[in-house]
């Protein structure tokens, strides 16, 4: 069971996860390790005797430094020393990571300052991935900084507990309460050791955040900035224009949380939304239902069969390449669609996960679960201290949650008691009254929605919008959680909106998108795939004897040429060898020639796929690739006329001759057997 993700919700882009999801498929792939283990909380220090606070002291990135730039003309880092608690501006500091892309062309004079959701998601974690090729880098100086709490600032809010917890859950199978209580423990135990290693867990909330914002710009010597949020960053950016508006000269909102509202306990309404969204969006579009009939009705029965018959898959920690297993149960398959939702590149292959893990396929359902599980990044000390400052208070009788789905609401009312009792024992000291309420503002602010979004609906935005005096507001029908980044038309929309934010953005790009579903015939299912991006410990034994097989194969075209040299050079003369031995030395290269030939066509289209960050790769094969999955068939048939061949000439060959070739046949059989029990050996003729 997943207990911990399937009953937190977060408003962060990681979670379930655009494009920071893609990334960590590649890093998988790369077979590269990013995170380190133990994220200890360094305690405030002391403001130093003269030292100005806040202030900007430069200092080294921490993170690699982008292919092609270079630190100091392409990139600055360094820190923002800032106050605890503004209001007592000579006590204790924080350090919080600044990363700058510096423009490659003639600047803006307002730089762009980015806002992770989460709350508690690293900003510098996932936007130094995806800022160096952004067209913004051209003429806008790019600000990243970990909020108060996060990835790379001191201290970090990292809860051990809550991960080892989650960790711990993964093969019991536990009741919602139960789960609760165990979660309840976990993040108390990391309260209190936040609390005895010095962390004032209230100075961790909105207004404060909002204030950093500020004192970013002014320690860079701004005199307004653009602001970015997604998710929570929606929610800081709205506190952000109450307390210094005058610090902003343009926002962006993608995925928009509203600080009237309470996104947790209005997570069930979003959920069952964005389900009915996805499911009709199937229905309604010709190909997708065609190829995924009934699915809506398919799903849930797979999540009635599942909480009846849960399965136990196995889970891939990158960092330490360790395997766990797990329950897949109902629940968690539930949680799974809700996490994939999140992510806009995801969503084409939607239908066709629910379809592989219907047949039994799990690899991919490993490979999303093990990226959520093993997050080493979130600090969900962090969250709890926002959270609940903001929304640790709440009338539960004011939900009503009868109109949504069963399977969807089943829990809530534990969850929903469970969240307002850890918010009531955090202790942190609650925002006040007027920061629940609308914001207005005369900002221009531009603001993106997503259709898909399973947190911060559509609705939302036209919640904040009502208030705001220059607002520019589009909903993309094919987009989860945050468009920015992860659509080409949303990139336009606000490169067009930052050039002049006084003037509606050029949105025609609207009108040509849609929600383009992979169907069966668009590609060859590999269920292999997902055991590969996963590192599955039981590729091992197959992909050795693949392996050795596939070496073995290439004697003959060393052994053959080379006796033929020795011959010559000894002047033996070449007697007529039988027609046999002919018959199955071509059949013995060409066995082998195939096999490579087909595995390397393989990795190269698996690494196109990687290149051009083609989520298929988490399914099998495009269809285009048939040609290279009809190579094995070729070489099955070559390696029945060498198995025929071999007792034709038996009588006539020498004992080296026939164990030699036995050898060659063993090994055509091994390498078949490892591609027919991988699935591969028909796959040609899929479609």
């Amino acid at each position: 069971m997943f207990p911990v993700m399937a009953r937190r919700y977060n408003c962060h882009v990681t979670g379930g996860t655009m494009k920071i999801l893609r990334t960590l498929i590649l890093i998988t792939v790369l077979g590269l390790s990013v995170f380190g283990y133990a994220h200890p909380a360094l305690a405030q220090v002391p403001a130093p005797d003269g030292g100005q606070v806040p202030r900007f002291e430069p200092g080294d990135c921490p993170v690699p430094i982008p292919q092609g730039m270079v630190e100091g003309t392409d990139i600055t880092c360094g820190w923002l020393v800032v106050p605890e608690r503004y209001e007592e501006p000579e006590g204790n500091t924080l350090r919080l990571a600044v990363v700058i892309f510096h423009p490659a062309g003639t600047p803006e004079p307002d730089p762009i300052v980015f806002a992770q959701g989460g709350p508690g998601g690293s900003t510098i974690d996932y936007y130094t991935q995806v800022l160096p090729k952004s067209p913004l880098r051209e003429h806008f100086t790019l600000i990243l900084f970990d909020q108060r709490g996060t990835l790379y600032s001191q201290p970090f809010l990292f809860c051990e507990e809550i991960y080892q917890e989650g960790i711990d859950l993964l093969p019991v199978d536990v009741t919602a309460e139960e789960s609760e209580k165990r979660y309840y423990e976990a993040a108390m135990a990391c309260r209190e050791r936040l609390t005895r290693e010095g962390v004032n867990l209230s100075a961790f909330n909105s207004v404060e955040n909002a204030h950093d914002v500020n004192a970013l710009r002014e320690a860079l010597g701004y005199e307004k900035i653009h602001f970015y949020g997604v998710s929570y960053g929606t929610l800081l950016a709205q506190h952000l224009m109450r307390e210094h508006p005058e610090a902003l000269r343009s926002v962006i909102l993608d995925a928009v949380v509203p600080v009237q509202g309470n996104f947790n306990l209005e997570a069930p309404f979003a959920q069952n939304r964005a389900f009915n969204e996805f499911f009709s969006a199937c229905a309604n579009d010709a190909e997708c239902s065609q190829g995924y009939p009934n699915l809506e009705k398919r799903f849930f029965d797979l999540v009635e069969r599942l909480e009846k018959q849960p399965v136990t898959i196995t889970l891939k920690d990158d960092q330490s390449m360790q395997s766990y297993p797990a329950l897949l149960d109902g629940d968690s398959l539930v949680s799974l669609l809700f996490q994939t939702l999140y992510a806009t590149e995801l969503l084409p292959i939607l239908p066709a996960m629910i379809a592989e893990t219907e047949q039994g396929h799990y690899g991919l359902v490993e490979r999303i679960f093990s990226i959520i599980v093993f997050d080493r990044t979130m600090a969900y000390g962090m969250y709890h201290s926002v959270v609940c400052a903001e929304d640790g208070q709440a009338d539960l009788s004011r939900y009503d949650y009868s109109a949504v789905r069963p399977e969807l609401r089943k829990d809530v009312d534990v969850s929903n008691r469970a969240f307002l009792k850890l918010c009531q024992d955090w202790g942190v000291t609650a925002l006040d009254r007027e920061a629940e309420l609308p914001v207005t503002s005369d900002v221009p602010t531009l603001i993106f929605n997503g259709r898909f979004d399973p947190i911060t609906p559509p609705q939302y935005g036209e919640t904040v919008s009502r208030t705001l005096r220059r607002v520019y507001q589009f909903t993309f029908p094919n987009t989860g959680h945050g468009a920015f980044s992860s659509n080409d038309c949303a990139d336009q929309i606000m490169m067009e909106f930052l050039k002049d934010p006084n003037q509606a953005p050029d949105a025609s790009c609207l009108a040509d998108q849609r929600m383009d579903f992979v169907t069966p015939r668009e590609y060859i299912s590999l269920p292999v795939m997902g055991q590969v991006l996963n590192l599955d410990d039981r590729l091992t034994l197959p992909a050795g004897v693949l392996g050795v097989a596939g070496v073995f194969l290439l004697t003959l075209w060393v052994v053959y040429p080379l006796g033929w040299l020795v011959r010559r050079l000894r002047d033996v003369p070449f007697g007529m060898a039988p027609l046999s031995h002919y018959l199955a030395t071509a059949a013995g290269l060409m066995s082998g020639a195939l096999l490579w030939l087909f595995l390397a066509g393989w990795v190269t289209a698996f690494g196109v796929l990687v290149a051009n960050n083609n989520m298929l790769v988490l399914l099998g094969m495009p269809i285009t690739a048939r040609p290279i999955f009809i190579v094995p068939l070729l070489m099955l048939a070559v390696t029945v006329a060498l198995l025929a061949f071999i007792p034709a000439g038996w009588r006539r060959w020498r004992w080296w001759n026939k164990g030699y070739f036995v050898l060659l046949a063993l090994s055509a059989l091994a390498a078949l057997g490892v591609l027919g029990w991988w699935g591969v050996l028909f796959s040609g003729l899929a479609g």
